[in-house]
C-alpha cells in the first residue's frame, strides 16, 4: 500500500518533470523528432530516479523503475501525441474541436502516466 506521502511525492514529481521542466518547443516537437523525445525522456527519468532514492528503493528497483518509465513514457507520448497530430490535420477541425481535443488528449496522457508510476512505484517498494 501507498502512504499519501508518497502520492503527494509522486504527483509533485511527475508535475515538475512533466509540466515545470518541459518546454513548449519539447511538447509540440516531441512526437515527431526523436532527440527531442529522448530529451524529454531523460528529464522524465531524473526526478523519477531522485524519488525512488529518496524512498529508499534498492539500486536495482531504481535502474529497472527508471528504465521502464522511460520506455513506456517516451513510447505513450510518441504515439498518443502523434495520434493527436493526426486526427486534427486529417478532420481538419476547427479550433473549437483542437482545444477539445487537444485537452481530451492531455487527459488521457497525464491519467496513462500516473497509472504507471504508481504501478511501478507499488512494485518497486516490493
Amino acid at each position: 500500500m501507498i502512504s499519501l506521502t508518497t502520492i503527494i511525492l509522486i504527483l509533485l514529481v511527475h508535475f515538475i518533470s512533466d509540466w515545470l521542466l518541459q518546454s513548449r518547443s519539447m511538447a509540440e516537437n516531441k512526437s515527431s523528432n526523436m532527440k527531442v523525445l529522448l530529451k524529454h525522456g531523460c528529464i522524465i527519468s531524473l526526478p523519477l530516479l531522485s524519488l525512488c532514492m529518496f524512498l529508499h528503493f534498492s539500486i536495482l528497483s531504481i535502474i529497472l523503475i527508471s528504465s521502464i518509465y522511460f520506455i513506456l513514457h517516451i513510447l505513450q507520448d510518441k504515439f498518443i501525441w502523434g495520434f493527436y497530430k493526426i486526427w486534427y490535420i486529417k478532420r481538419n477541425l476547427k479550433e473549437y474541436w483542437k482545444d477539445y481535443w487537444w485537452f481530451s488528449t492531455i487527459a488521457i496522457d497525464q491519467f496513462i502516466h500516473l497509472i504507471i508510476l504508481f504501478i511501478l512505484i507499488t512494485f518497486g517498494k516490493i
